[in-house]
């Protein structure tokens, strides 16, 4: 074979893996669905609860979530967990929908339900999982991330979804901050009576 024959085979050869590389791009979903957490304020009040909804957006419309198996993990330092409430996305809870066992697990929050629906088309494309409460202890920011997500169809099918945690930000009450500045301009004031 010639030199030209070669560059022929070579050209139809890296032409066919270019198709090859886009047909296989184009069987991936691009629009993968995304887990968020949402603070209902930011920053919130030390002492003040702090609630927080679980949401899916971007599902698309061939999927649709049946089950989640999922942690939310958290400062312990700063938050302390105190209460959820699963939505009704997946189903009516407690008649299509069951809770297997949600709740604190170390400095996580699990959310573990399953529906047993076989018609889940009443979903939207976005929707509240879940929403969270907790306590806020400290002034500061405190980091809440998703880890161990599992999601699925009604056929057990593994849905792909990406995740954005959040930054959250507690402040000192306004009467806290008050007496510290009072208390700060008092030594300030007493200090200089002194002299």
């Amino acid at each position: 074979m010639n030199l030209q024959g070669h560059k022929t085979m070579m050209n139809k050869m890296i032409a066919g893996l270019l198709v090859a590389a886009a047909l296989l791009a184009a069987s991936f979903d691009a629009s993968a669905s995304t887990l968020s957490l949402v603070p209902s304020s930011n920053p919130v009040t030390v002492g003040q609860p702090l609630k927080l909804d679980v949401r899916i957006d971007g599902l698309a419309a061939s999927d649709d979530l049946a089950a989640m198996d999922l942690m939310i993990d958290f400062d312990p330092l700063k938050l302390a967990f105190s209460s959820l409430s699963l939505g009704d996305g997946l189903g009516q809870l407690g008649v299509e929908a069951f809770d297997l066992g949600s709740g604190l697990v170390g400095n996580s929050v699990r959310l573990f339900e399953l529906s047993f629906l076989d018609n889940l088309s009443f979903q939207n494309s976005s929707f509240v999982l879940a929403t969270l409460s907790f306590d806020t202890l400290h002034s500061g920011t405190s980091s809440l991330g998703f880890s161990n997500v599992m999601l699925s169809d009604a056929w057990g099918n593994a849905l792909v979804a990406d995740t954005n945690g959040v930054t959250v930000g507690a402040v000192p009450e306004p009467a806290s901050l008050l007496l510290v500045v009072g208390g700060l301009a008092a030594l300030g004031l007493r200090r200089r009576s002194s002299r």
